[in-house]
């Protein structure tokens, strides 16, 4: 039990090979016992693994770490008893595709053994539960009785004595009987199992999934569509999209510059042609008044939702198994990912991509949260909707590499500078503004190195994006090959842009002794001189994409 209580407090901090050791130790547990309450091995299996991932969500919640294969049965057991409601729940034997494989090439054997397998079904069945349960948790794995018990929640001894009684109204041919077609249906016969488990937690912190995933609103829309069963990847959202391609500077040392709703006039464009792409409707509702957060709201200024109409509406998605996204609920922001609730929809579950924030008390290593007084932090979340048509894929190109030369040719507005423009700005304060009186900490609304560092670094997170940008070219690319020269040399030049964002990582770190060395006006120098040289690939990329343009409107 000792290791079962390590693994699970190493699940508890976001370590997904301690959960994957969960999950492996109890699959056969997981699925022996829902079977046992459901009678339907396939149901059994997608009710455990979904139980499996409930798990995962809620680790945070989880008070002692030993009793973890207690408390995942306590859910599996809700699960099961929520489809035993339901009128509609066939009850079948064994599966055929598991209990009679062996026997395909023999039509009669197969008979024989289908009608075999019903009898040892309908014996088992006619034991009490708790009996049913134990026996087929027994002759699944032959799991000890101390094992039984502590998934159980109840003594050894009972377990004992409840097998025993059982030996005794089952026939010793049945039994065994019984044990061969358990032996032949558990889930560790092989890893797929485990493996759909893993696939379907997925983190969405960039500190857990990819260093160079690094947009809160692209990794939130990947995790959520993927839940969905769309198949897309990151590349495509943020290219057809526009995120790829945005670079956003505002003058001072402003931390949201890499907020996607920064990165053009229209706040929502960038969101808009996400979901177009993906081919979504969608709908986002604001929670706060706009006095608050303007930027989140368009020029009409919409009417916001209460905080029980929000809570309403997350629990209907949630219930239906879609996940919102929204801007804000802990920390920055930023977008996270709503994934449950508790207490009717007052506390919100979910996987934070800014890694905690501000209140990284509120979020657990893995990215995982448990929110209670979400409302007022939250700026407006995002409801999917169900699919539709999607416009056809040359034009969906099209217009996206034109909206890439929108966003790279954006002039100045209000102190915001875009594109192009946005890298001359980003260099132009790194090498004219005095940082060596500077604090290096300091609280919110002063003006303090670590927070001009965090800035610059948001600055490289979007330098990064360009990798993504050269890799969507090059898709369109190899899809379109009339117009395939000039997108490879745009992605060409995005891509050696992007390794300017290396380079500027190599003068600096983000420990206090990198920091200091950021304020060094010789180190600053050396950075814009990168900054500047990644605007001027920036430009023929552009360039590329405008001949291509040109050409095709020919």
């Amino acid at each position: 039990m000792e290791d079962v209580r390590e693994f699970a407090r190493r699940a508890m901090a976001g370590d997904m090979d301690a959960f994957a050791n969960l999950v492996t130790r109890f699959e056969d547990m997981a699925v022996g016992y829902a079977y046992a309450k459901l009678g339907d091995y396939h149901l059994a299996e997608d009710v455990s693994q979904e139980a499996f991932i409930e798990a995962f969500r809620s680790m945070h919640t989880l008070r002692d770490p030993a009793a973890f294969p207690a408390w995942l049965k306590t859910i599996i057991g809700f699960r099961c008893n929520r489809i035993l409601r339901k009128p509609s729940l066939r009850t079948d034997p064994l599966d055929d595709s598991v209990a009679l494989a062996d026997t395909a090439s023999n039509p009669e054997l197969l008979v024989v053994r289908r009608d075999e397998t019903s009898l040892v079904w309908q014996a088992v069945r006619q034991l009490p539960e708790q009996d049913r349960v134990i026996v087929t948790l027994y002759y699944l794995q032959e799991y000890t009785h101390q094992q039984i018990a502590s998934f159980l929640g109840i003594p050894a001894s009972r377990v004992n004595n409840r097998l025993h009684a059982s030996r005794k109204k089952l026939q010793k041919e049945l039994l065994a009987m019984f044990g061969d077609e358990m032996a032949q249906m558990k889930p560790s016969r092989d890893d797929q199992f485990r493996r759909t488990v893993i696939e379907g937690v997925m983190p969405i912190s960039h500190a857990q999934t990819n260093y160079s995933m690094l947009c809160h609103f692209g990794v939130s829309l990947l995790a959520a569509v993927s839940v969905l069963g769309c198949e897309t990847d990151y590349p495509t959202i943020m290219g057809a999209s526009g995120m790829a391609f945005r670079m956003v500077w505002i003058a001072g040392w402003h931390m949201e510059i890499d907020d996607v709703l920064q990165m053009a006039d229209d706040p929502y464009e960038p969101i808009r042609r996400a979901f177009g792409a993906l081919g979504y409707r969608y709908r986002i509702r604001h929670c706060t008044d706009p006095v608050d957060y303007p930027r989140y709201y368009p020029a009409t200024h919409p009417l916001w939702v209460t905080r029980r109409e929000a809570a309403q509406e997350i629990r209907h998605s949630i219930d239906h198994g879609i996940p919102v996204i929204a801007f804000g609920v802990t920390g920055s922001l930023l977008a996270s990912l709503v994934t449950g609730y508790e207490d009717n929809g007052e506390v919100l579950l979910g996987l934070n991509a800014d890694d905690g924030g501000e209140n990284s008390d509120e979020v657990m290593p893995s990215g995982f949260f448990k929110k209670e007084d979400w409302y007022p932090h939250t700026a407006a979340y995002i409801l999917i909707g169900e699919q539709t048509d999607l416009v056809p894929r040359r034009r969906r190109y099209l217009d996206a590499v034109r909206y890439a030369v929108q966003l790279a040719r954006t002039p100045q507005m209000s102190g915001i500078y875009r594109g192009l423009a946005a890298y001359t700005a980003w260099a132009r304060q790194l090498t004219t503004e005095d940082f060596a009186s500077l604090p290096l900490h300091g609280q919110p609304g002063e003006d303090y190195l670590m927070e001009r560092f965090i800035v610059h670094c948001n600055g490289l997170c979007m330098l990064n994006e360009r990798s993504h940008a050269a890799t969507f070219l090059e898709r369109i690319a190899a899809e379109e090959p009339d117009i395939a020269e000039e997108l490879h040399a745009a992605a060409t030049y995005y891509r050696k842009a992007s390794e300017y964002a290396g380079a500027l990582w190599a003068h600096v770190s983000m420990d206090d002794a990198g920091v200091q060395r950021f304020a060094a006006p010789e180190i600053r120098s050396i950075l814009a001189d990168h900054v500047l040289h990644a605007r001027d690939l920036e430009e023929m990329a552009v360039s590329s994409i405008e001949s291509l343009l040109g050409r095709i409107m020919i």
